[in-house]
């Protein structure tokens, strides 16, 4: 209906709001495409304009070498355990390298 669609999209500019106070972003991966989605947040996070396509293999790439290991290992974490924190340093297209703290959950269709 007209007025569901009006409270998602209230809702989801409130969201919008609380990640740029916040200084957050939110993703989602959808894991049999390997697509990533993401919210303004983390392109504001990342330096990229909104919007830009980002695969799951270009992002690895721009995790700084001596923290492949820890995000290949939070990676198998999130399969195994279904959810995993970890700190880890990025260097997008823009060149400024970032530390980043993550928080994921595996959300599983049952």
């Amino acid at each position: 209906s007209k007025t569901a669609e009006v409270e998602l999209e209230q809702i989801r500019k409130r969201l919008e709001s609380a990640e740029i106070a916040a200084g957050l972003g939110t993703w989602h991966q959808d894991v049999d495409s390997g697509k990533l989605i993401w919210s303004a947040g983390m392109y504001r996070i990342h330096g990229l304009e909104a919007g830009v396509p980002v695969e799951l293999e270009s992002y690895f790439s721009w995790i700084v070498a001596e923290d492949q290991p820890l995000a290949e290992a939070a990676t198998r974490a999130i399969g195994e355990h279904g959810e995993v924190f970890w700190e880890y340093r990025v260097e997008p297209p823009d060149g400024i390298r970032r530390t980043l703290r993550s928080y994921a959950l595996a959300d599983r269709d049952e």
